[in-house]
């Protein structure tokens, strides 16, 4: 029965890859590729996102004029059915000003800055610090009664290799076969994600133990800070918990915490002081997803949907997460419109709030648009930075590589060469994968993704234009091939666990 079913498969690939590929598309390609090379309007669009908007916490003002200027810039490039869709979000966060320092034993002032929707200190807070190992929930134990008015360093220093700038950069030769992508987190963050069972435990024995805080590693060199949190759910993203966090939390640069690690290992005592006056709204706000589209002319109630997250963290400017990949949806919209793309099935232009809290954003879209979703025929979702788009992750599903292979066959000129089956996380694709959706993240040269990445030096300086420029003909170009394929891309089962993300 399974040699069965493999064959019909097989011979349902075939067929369709056979007329995918009588579907003459090099004249478009021409098109977009000399519309992106001579009018582009990328930077212009991505410089006035970061400089003039910046950073766009969801729930924030700022959030909400990016919300109304891609809104406008979509209405400007002639699209239909531009319109925000509202959804309920929860408490904004607001950073307040921040001041620290080592008390004892060396009197260091302190680079560091407060997780989100985590409570401030209400004015000066003095406190030992103290090393805690707790891996199990029978680690716990050991501490109990020892902790009080403490500042909490909750595991060893993450590890930063000292690699060259030059061999981190990864502008990999296109000959090669494939792309060796860059982890999306740093070390940090996955000690915290190896933690994120125990949250509720950890939150509620610090609670009993009346610690004055948590010191993290922002786990990334060269003096850069990292951030992350949400209202209510902030683990959501790691697997679920099922409360907020009511501790006070900080990253602080990954060279004062090692030099406090350091200090406690000599058996010094250290003591920090900390001014953090951030403050959390009294009651819930609704966030927006910009949504735009290009009416298919044939199967109109079908499409294809070009994504990315427009909310970002408020260290920097947003611009490489994801700025950039805003930008280049935006930018796909713009070249379609100019070249008059007529594509049989609807292309559906969406960004994203709410990622950075889980993808809280797309979970909404998808929950809003359920009956919908069978109709969805794919979703490309471009969110790892500035870098060159060098493959597409297929999210295990295998009857779709050689559609794939074939529709982005006239892009390895341009360094499109690894598309493969893995299961790529982090981002708004997962919301729609979920459900048996098509979709798929782009791959894509990581670059300094690793430093930028939620820290202050995520700015508009860091965005490649060349790079960005060729993202943006790949996208343009597969969703239109996909949105005039002779039928759907197939599916695989719904998955029984939802995957967890968040970028």
């Amino acid at each position: 029965m399974k040699r069965v079913t493999v064959a019909f498969l097989l011979l349902f690939v075939v067929m369709f890859v056979g007329k995918a590929q009588t579907i003459s598309t090099d004249d478009w390609d021409k098109k977009i590729i000399a519309e992106e090379n001579s009018h582009s309007e990328l930077m212009q669009n991505l410089e006035y996102l970061c400089d003039m908007i910046g950073p766009r916490v969801t729930g924030s003002d700022r959030m909400r004029r990016a919300n109304e200027w891609t809104e406008d810039r979509f209405k400007d490039y002639g699209l239909k059915n531009v319109h925000l869709e509202s959804w309920q979000f929860g408490v904004p966060w607001f950073r307040g000003a921040v001041s620290a320092r080592v008390v004892k034993p060396n009197g260091l002032p302190l680079i560091l800055a407060q997780q989100a929707w985590t409570p401030g200190t209400n004015g000066p807070r003095e406190g030992d610090v103290v090393f805690v190992d707790i891996k199990e929930a029978k680690d716990i134990e050991k501490y109990k009664g020892k902790l009080h008015g403490a500042w909490v360093l909750p595991g060893e220093p993450a590890k930063i290799p000292a690699v060259p700038p030059e061999q981190r950069r990864l502008r990999l030769p296109d000959t090669l076969q494939a792309v060796q992508q860059a982890p999306f987190d740093t070390a940090a963050m996955r000690r915290y994600r190896r933690l994120a069972g125990l949250r509720d435990t950890l939150n509620k024995f610090f609670q009993s133990e009346e610690i004055s805080g948590i010191i993290r590693d922002a786990g990334k060199e060269h003096a850069l800070l990292n951030m992350t949190g949400s209202p209510g759910n902030y683990a959501g993203m790691f697997g679920g918990a099922a409360q907020p966090d009511r501790i006070t939390q900080v990253f602080t640069i990954h060279e004062h915490y090692s030099m406090l690690y350091r200090l406690l290992k000599r058996g010094e005592k250290v003591t920090v002081e900390m001014n953090l006056q951030s403050h959390t709204g009294d009651k819930p706000v609704e966030a927006e997803n910009t949504v735009a589209e290009i009416p298919g002319s044939e199967k109109p109630d079908e499409v294809v949907i070009l994504g990315a997250h427009l909310d970002s963290w408020d260290l920097g400017q947003g611009a490489t997460d994801n700025g950039t990949g805003s930008i280049t949806v935006l930018e796909a919209a713009r070249i379609l419109k100019v070249i008059d793309a007529k594509p049989k099935r609807t292309i559906r232009f969406v960004l994203f709030s709410g990622e950075e809290q889980g993808l809280l954003g797309s979970r909404a879209y998808v929950d809003s648009h359920k009956d919908a979703m069978p109709r969805v025929a794919a979703v490309l979702v471009m969110d790892i930075g500035s870098g060159k788009l060098r493959g597409i992750a297929l999210q295990r599903n295998e009857a779709v590589k050689p559609i794939m292979d074939s529709l982005l066959a006239p892009f390895r000129s341009m360094g499109v060469i690894d598309i493969n089956l893995r299961n790529q996380g982090g981002t708004d694709h997962l919301s729609f994968d979920r459900v048996g959706v098509p979709a798929f993240s782009f791959i894509q040269d990581p670059l300094e993704y690793g430093k930028t990445h939620h820290s202050q030096s995520d700015t508009f300086d860091h965005a490649s234009e060349e790079d960005l420029k060729q993202a943006a003909t790949v996208m343009t170009s597969l969703a239109l091939k996909i949105a005039n394929l002779p039928q759907m891309l197939p599916r695989k089962p719904v998955p029984t666990v939802a995957p967890a993300g968040g970028n």
